[in-house]
């Protein structure tokens, strides 16, 4: 119908006999066109009016789609070509703050150049510096370093390349760099005041940085001697009590660095061990974490406290008393515990082995309890 209609149009121009326009044209309309009432959102479909590029996910304009195909393929541009086009949607998104999107954008850029026939050096120095840049609000300072140097390999005279990389080095902690970047720079600034202020701010930060660094060193050092002679005091303890660990690990685990560990105190010339202690009542899923039980304690005064004096929420049966529960630890099968007994007795029973994680770890039951019962029949008790 549409070629119908304009090979009616062609004839009519040609025919210089016909003074008026035929009927069937007054009444034609182009019907392809824009509907005025949706101008704006159909400007936004066109890539040259377009405001803001497509979402991930959301669909491609069919004309968007036809120039990414048309800038991108490999058949149509050379790698060089393809390169400056990757860098130009890099800085697009380098000035929308989109860094890690912008990043990507120069990778590519930079694996295209290289395959072209004759590299351009210049221009690869460009794409180092600029994804040194990415990285660098990404706050990933090292591969910062790292893209520096390697803009600074194809021109050793970048003095942007040169600045971001002791403002990185800076941010590492890394002085012996900054002072070495700062020598670079001196080096090639030609007389360039603001270089030169540059290299002098970060020269003597970076001296104030060292010396700061050495006394918050030797912080560290009397901090670890501690720690170590901790250690050994704690073992020692243990051993001498004759409690079988699974692992000397735990004194140096994550839990131990947040303060949960078993630690030794003083008492009338006695040392006394406080452990923490993870209790579980699997009928109700619930646990208690107590960071510090004496080893003196018997299980019956700490769980009074805990129960009877102040029941739990989840135990509205009030079933988990004193008087109405057993306690077990796991060794092949589970393991009864006094309760009348110290904490510091069930750890040094034969056929206790305390975790890797130095938490000691007891299973809380309710006696005549179906749930339990269930429990225990499906578990095996050892004698």
């Amino acid at each position: 119908m549409a070629k119908d209609r304009i090979d009616e149009i062609v004839n009519y121009l040609q025919d210089d006999s016909q003074a008026e326009l035929p009927d069937s044209l007054k009444t034609f309309k182009y019907a392809d066109g824009w509907d005025p009432d949706k101008l704006e959102e159909e400007l936004q479909s066109h890539p040259f009016f377009m405001t803001k590029f497509p979402e991930p996910g959301e669909p491609v304009p069919p004309l968007l789609e036809a120039f990414q195909q048309l800038k991108y393929s490999e058949n149509d541009n050379t790698p060089h070509e393809l390169a400056l086009n990757h860098k130009e949607d890099g800085m697009f998104h380098f000035k929308l703050k989109k860094y890690r999107i912008a990043c990507s954008c120069f990778t590519t850029a930079i694996t295209m150049e290289v395959k072209s026939e004759e590299v351009d050096k210049t221009l690869l120095s460009q794409l180092f510096n600029n994804r040194a840049a990415c990285m660098f609000f990404i706050q990933n300072y090292r591969s910062c370093v790292q893209d520096c140097e390697r803009a600074l390999q194809y021109d050793p005279a970048y003095l942007k390349a040169i600045r971001r990389a002791i403002s990185a080095c800076e941010k590492l902690g890394r002085f012996d760099d900054v002072e070495k970047f700062c020598e670079v720079l001196e080096n090639v600034a030609n007389g360039d005041e603001g270089a030169i202020k540059f290299v002098c701010e970060k020269r003597i930060a970076a001296r104030k940085g060292k010396s700061a660094g050495g006394a918050d060193r030797r912080k560290e050092l009397v901090l670890e001697k501690r720690k170590k002679m901790e250690i050994e005091r704690i073992l020692k303890e243990v051993e001498e009590r004759g409690i079988r660990i699974a692992s000397t690990a735990f004194v140096e685990s994550d839990a131990a660095n947040e303060g949960k560990i078993v630690k030794v105190t003083e008492l009338n010339g006695q040392k006394i061990l406080h452990w923490p202690v993870l209790l579980m009542y699997p009928q109700y899923s619930q646990s208690d974490f107590i960071e510090e039980f004496c080893e003196a304690t018997s299980f019956t005064d700490h769980l009074y406290e805990m129960l009877d004096r102040d029941p739990p929420a989840w135990d509205q049966e009030k079933e988990y008393r004193v008087d109405n529960i057993e306690i077990y630890y796991i060794h092949q099968g589970f393991v009864k515990v006094d309760m009348n007994s110290s904490l510091g007795e069930a750890l040094k029973s034969e056929k206790y082995i305390l975790p890797s994680n130095g938490v000691p770890s007891f299973f809380v039951l309710a006696k005549d309890n179906r749930f339990c019962e269930m429990f225990k029949e499906r578990v095996d008790i050892e004698k």
